[in-house]
C-alpha cells in the first residue's frame, strides 16, 4: 500500500463456524489508500532522477566552461610556451583511438587536456549511474553524491586553470594527475602565495613605520634590539611590562593568554621580558 494508507474496521465482529466445529471471528475492514502520496519505489526513482539531473547539468556546465577557456587569450598565450601544445608533441589520438585534427600553431587543443578531463568526468558520472536507485534512499549517500556533482565542475575547470597559472607545469604533467591531486596541488600553491603575501605585508609595514607593529610582530626578525623595540611597543600600546593586576596577581602575559589574544601579542610580551613561567600569586 502507498504510504499514509490505513485500515478501517466497519461493522460488528461476527463469529462463524467453519470446518464443522472451528469458530473464527470475522471482522469486516476497509483499506483506505492515499493515492496522492508517492510510493517508496516512486520516492527512490525521484531521488535518482534528481541525481541524474544534477550530473547532466554539471556536465553541460563543464563543457560550456571549456569552450570559453579555449578562446581565452591567457590560455592561448600559455599554450605558446608549452612544448606539448605544438603539433609535433601533440596527442595524436583521442580516447577512442581516432585520429585527432590538430592545429598548426601551439594550442591547448593539441595537448588533448580538455579531452582527458572530459573522459575523467564521464568516468565519474558513469560510476554514479550504475548504482541502484535504492542506494540514494540513504540520506548520507544522496547528500554525498549531490555535493560531489556540484564540486565536479570546480575540479574539472581547476585542472585546466592550474596549468594556465603555473608556469612550471606543462600539459603532460597535469594530464597525468587526477582531479583530486590537481586540487590538492592548487591548494598548496595558494597557501604558499598567501604566506608570501603575508610576509610582504609585514616587510612593507616595517619599512613604513621603522619598527614592527603588534600585528606584524609575529614575523619580526629576532636581533639584539628586539627587546628594546618590544618594550617600546608595549608602552605605546598600553601593555606595560611591569604592570601586575593587584586583585589577582596576574601579569599582562597571563591576562592576554587567558582571554585568547592574538598570538602576536603573546610573543610581543615575551620578547619584551615577560616571564612565560611566572604563575599567578593567587592559586
Amino acid at each position: 500500500m502507498p504510504p499514509r494508507s490505513f485500515i478501517e474496521v466497519v461493522g460488528d465482529p461476527v463469529v462463524r463456524v467453519i470446518d464443522g466445529n472451528i469458530q473464527v471471528m470475522e471482522i469486516q475492514i476497509w483499506i483506505s489508500c492515499n493515492l496522492n502520496t508517492p510510493t517508496l519505489e516512486k520516492s527512490s526513482a525521484s531521488r535518482m532522477t534528481q541525481v541524474l539531473s544534477m550530473l547532466n547539468h554539471s556536465t553541460a556546465e563543464i563543457h560550456h566552461d571549456f569552450d570559453a577557456l579555449l578562446l581565452n587569450l591567457r590560455v592561448a598565450e600559455r599554450a605558446k610556451s608549452d612544448s606539448h601544445c605544438n603539433k609535433i608533441n601533440a596527442v595524436k589520438q583521442d580516447a577512442s583511438g581516432n585520429m585527432r585534427t590538430l592545429t598548426d600553431e601551439n594550442s591547448l587543443h593539441n595537448s588533448g587536456m580538455v579531452e582527458v578531463i572530459k573522459v575523467e568526468c564521464a568516468a565519474w558520472v558513469t560510476a554514479v549511474r550504475v548504482h541502484n536507485a535504492t542506494r540514494f534512499n540513504v540520506d548520507a549517500n544522496h547528500k554525498s553524491v549531490m555535493a560531489e556533482a556540484i564540486d565536479l565542475r570546480r575540479l574539472a575547470v581547476g585542472k585546466l586553470l592550474l596549468w594556465r597559472d603555473d608556469p612550471g607545469a606543462n600539459t603532460a604533467t597535469v594530464n597525468s594527475l587526477t582531479l583530486r591531486a590537481v586540487d590538492q596541488k592548487a591548494w598548496s600553491r595558494k597557501q604558499v602565495a598567501l604566506q608570501a603575501a603575508k610576509v610582504a605585508r609585514a616587510h612593507t609595514a616595517r619599512a613604513r613605520t621603522g619598527r614592527p607593529s603588534v600585528v606584524t610582530w609575529w614575523c619580526a626578525p629576532r636581533n639584539d634590539s628586539v627587546k628594546t623595540y618590544a618594550q617600546q611597543l608595549c608602552a605605546d600600546q598600553g601593555l606595560l611590562v611591569a604592570a601586575v593586576d593587584d586583585t589577582c596577581g596576574e601579569t599582562p602575559l597571563i591576562r592576554r593568554a587567558a582571554i585568547g589574544s592574538a598570538p602576536a601579542i603573546v610573543v610581543l610580551l615575551v620578547d619584551a621580558g615577560q616571564d612565560p613561567w611566572k604563575r599567578t600569586e593567587r592559586v
